[in-house]
């Protein structure tokens, strides 16, 4: 008993002594011959060593007199202290050694080292401390040395609950920050330490500690009950209050814990001439986010500010870019972002707009623009409107300078046009748009933001064609699934021996139809012959989406527009029928079937109207290119698709899918995949009560934005490979043999989901609901019935059986896998 007791009372001294420390394993304990070794790592590479002999110390305190050697050195070579500091230290140790007594106990040592070791480098630290002898200092005076200003770290913490005979433990709870679904708390004894477990926590996520449900230590809020530090630096107060935050560049200064004021210069002052620095560079490859995160100020509620508020800040710690755009914002959500611990350790710049500053004063919001690990060079904040007095501006652009090379500069625009709820709108736009491309003093610049118009916005879209050789639309390009030129070569393949590729003579043949009816329809609507309307003419359906259809699926969308000039003779013919759409329709479906076999009397076989829900023309031509253009007309301003409630035939439904999918191209790939599975095994259709086209698309959709991470979704196609392909078929097959098609509805848009679960109109009717992403949200699987619905489900289930009975591990056997999944019939 009394040498159990005598170990028990050494390991619990030992353990007194780790509570002090920032980790447990800063205490070693080594044999050396016939005595044990024990190494304390303390800050800064300095280390307590002493020697005690475990066989005589029954019932002994580990005392000064009871160890032996007892030294304070240098453990590596890497010690950041400065020679007058090590010396102050050496000094403090000797003299503390002098004026104990044979009872004083090692744990006050350590303690009152680590202490005078933290005062030390708060002090000056260099001149004030030297030729000063340290005080004298009793035992008792040692304890209170632990008032130091230094927050304690979370894992100090732990030891020191972990050791502290005096807490319940099995009161505490301990929360943690998870990367991806935030702030989890957990019972004390249930915690487990990363290397403890495979599925462990790393110290350095832990966030806070609670006792009996009270907060003893907070790490965002700077919060150390346990060691005397109440909320010592309450970052969250310095935010709201005592923080000034100005119109300016902010950092995170990580010695203060503070966010600092960083002096720059407005772009006008800024010489071009002058080399960029390092720090004032873009990365080689540089990630760009740009989000409206949707000001809080009507209906908070309703909108679920706090929760997507929360989401938003989430993502963005999943993501971590490069260059973060937020309009909308307001200083509800800049004291939230501020105390995000991702953004403080990954040495973001933050560029603040007075307007979002002041929000609460105002009712104004503005934008931020956020940079990691680099900061702009010069930055201006301006008027949006140029046509607005000073005292009246509502609205302004952030325009950062940074250097692409040491030589080369790019300003970076964040701004954020004005909606359509705004008056003249669209006029406000184009102003300041073209006020931007004319005005910016530099070769090189990027447009980021909210813009407020859309693929089928006229004016703005004609605008930037004025400007197409100086200015490229990125969105364009990350969203033209043309091109397959780069692409895996083992997926090209693939899809090349089963012949999945459309054929260049066919989309070179539907490309040309295209290009040649655009032209045809511009000799009838232009600016000439028309001053009051506008067309616009676009693919839509498998074209667009850039997989092998059958048929070329257009619109043709005619505007109403202001316009200051006269009434051409075409202006008042279409004017004059404005009250009746019926026959404004075939009038001007007249004109384009007359120009049609015009322009194209040796080439078509037919060119013939037909009435149906919209009116279409359908042209079959010699080459047996089928071409469909449905007609829609939009009066009264409407001046664009996406402000019109009226169906937009599929092309914004289209558009949709790629946004939603998160990565076009390999969105065409799964679906190309998928359709010619469901054409291989006869479900393929509406017409025979089967999914057509677009439900297959919603459901590939839906695929890629559930299991493409965001990561991959930045992927270009070359970096897309058989193994991701396999692995979103698998997926496909999965989810969808799964689902509960008779009670469950698969929408885009799961708001939607219980509403329109018990929906009886005829376009929601159907055995299968897939819901359209856009307004009127029809049902695009209305056609099933319970006998198609169920044969669907049964080969969902087929091939889910068969990925789970073959090899798939190797990427050859994946490859042999999807093949074997084209090869098969719908015939058992």
């Amino acid at each position: 008993m009394t040498e159990s007791n005598s170990e028990i009372a050494l390991t619990e001294q030992l353990n007194l002594i780790r509570s002090i420390l920032q980790s447990e394993e800063l205490l070693q304990i080594q044999s050396s011959g016939d005595y044990d070794q024990v190494r304390i790592k303390l800050d800064h590479d300095i280390q307590i060593t002493f020697f005690f002999d475990s066989l005589s110390m029954f019932n002994k305190p580990l005392t000064i007199e009871t160890v032996h050697d007892l030294r304070l050195t240098k453990s590596s070579s890497k010690c950041l202290l400065t020679n007058e500091q090590w010396i102050t230290i050496r000094q403090y140790f000797d003299e503390l050694i002098q004026q104990s007594d044979n009872t004083t106990l090692i744990q006050s040592i350590v303690q009152s080292i680590q202490d005078h070791l933290l005062q030390i480098l708060a002090s000056n630290k260099t001149t004030k401390q030297k030729g000063k002898k340290p005080p004298k200092t009793t035992t008792s005076d040692k304890d209170s040395s632990s008032t130091t200003n230094r927050f304690r770290g979370g894992e100090l913490i732990f030891n020191r609950i972990l050791h502290d005979k005096t807490i319940d433990r099995s009161k505490v709870i301990i929360g943690y920050e998870d990367r991806f679904t935030g702030i989890h708390e957990i019972a004390f004894n249930e915690f487990k330490k990363v290397h403890e477990h495979e599925y462990g926590v790393p110290m350095h996520r832990l966030r806070h500690f609670k006792i009996n449900g009270e907060v003893v230590w907070d790490r965002t809020n700077k919060i150390d009950i346990l060691t005397g530090n109440k909320n010592i630096t309450n970052s969250h107060n310095l935010i709201k209050d005592d923080l000034h935050l100005a119109q300016g560049l902010f950092y995170f200064d990580q010695s203060t814990q503070q966010w600092i004021q960083y002096p720059h210069i407005p772009i006008i002052s800024d010489d071009q001439k002058n080399p960029s620095t390092i720090e004032t560079c873009l990365p080689s490859r540089c990630h760009f986010v740009t989000w409206n995160i949707l000001v809080d100020y009507h209906h908070s509620q309703l909108i679920y500010t706090s929760q997507r508020y929360q989401s938003i800040l989430d993502k963005l710690k999943s993501l971590l870019p490069d260059v973060i755009c937020l309009q909308e914002v307001t200083k509800t959500f800049i004291n939230l972002l501020l105390n995000q611990i991702w953004l403080q350790e990954n040495h973001y710049y933050i560029v603040f707009m007075e307007k979002a500053l002041d929000s609460e004063q105002t009712k104004s919001y503005g934008q931020l623009l956020l940079t990691k690990n680099f900061r702009p060079r010069s930055f201006s904040i301006c008027p949006l409107d140029t046509t607005e007095k000073a005292a009246d501006v509502t609205k302004q652009i952030i325009i950062a300078r940074f250097g692409l090379n040491p030589k080369i500069t790019i300003d970076l625009v964040n701004l954020h046009l004005n909606s359509n709820g705004s008056r003249n709108a669209e006029r406000k736009r184009c102003q300041t748009l073209e006020h931007l491309l004319q005005n910016l003093k530099t070769n090189n610049f990027m447009l980021i933001g909210d813009f407020n118009f859309g693929d089928f916005d006229l004016k703005e879209n004609d605008l930037l064609d004025k400007y197409q050789e100086e200015v490229h639309d990125l969105w364009k390009q990350i969203y033209n699934i043309d091109e397959l030129n780069s692409i895996d070569l083992k997926l090209k393949e693939f899809f090349q021996t089963m012949n999945l590729y459309e054929s260049d003579e066919s989309y070179n043949q539907k490309q040309d139809k295209f290009t040649k009816l655009s032209s045809c329809f511009q000799q009838i609507f232009n600016e000439q012959n028309s001053h009051h309307f506008r067309h616009s003419f676009v693919p839509y359906g498998s074209f667009r989406i850039g997989i092998n259809g059958e048929d070329l699926d257009t619109v043709f969308v005619l505007n109403e527009v202001k316009s200051n000039e006269g009434e051409t003779e075409l202006d008042k013919t279409l004017i004059q029928m404005q009250h009746d759409k019926s026959s404004l329709n075939n009038h001007i479906l007249n004109l384009l079937e007359t120009q049609i076999k015009v322009n194209f009397e040796n080439e078509i076989v037919y060119c013939r109207k037909v009435q149906a829900l919209f009116s279409i023309i359908s042209i079959l031509f010699t080459d047996l290119t089928k071409v469909d253009v449905s007609l829609q007309i939009k009066l009264n301003e409407k001046q664009s698709l996406e402000s019109s409630k009226e169906p937009t035939l599929g092309v914004h439904e289209i558009e949709h899918l790629l946004i939603h999918a998160r990565s076009p191209p390999i969105f065409q790939h799964l679906l190309t995949f998928i359709r010619k599975w469901a054409q291989n095994f006869g479900i393929y259709g509406q017409v025979y009560g089967y999914l057509g086209g677009y439900s297959w698309a919603i459901l590939c959709a839906h695929i890629c934005h559930s299991f493409l991470t965001p990561i991959e979704s930045l992927y270009t196609i070359e970096q897309f490979s058989v193994d991701q392909l396999f692995s979103l078929v698998q997926s496909f097959f999965s989810t969808y043999s799964k689902f509960n098609w008779s009670t469950q509805t698969l929408t885009l848009v799961p708001r939607l989901s219980k509403s329109m679960n018990n929906s009886s109109t005829v376009l929601q009717r159907g055995s299968m609901r897939i819901l359209s992403p856009t307004p009127p949200h029809n049902n695009s699987a209305r056609a099933t019935i319970a006998s198609t619905r169920d044969l669907i489900v049964q080969y969902f289930q087929r091939i889910e059986n068969l990925l789970e009975t073959i090899n798939t591990i190797s990427s050859e056997d994946k490859f042999n896998a999807l093949k074997r999944i084209l090869e098969l019939k719908h015939i058992s």
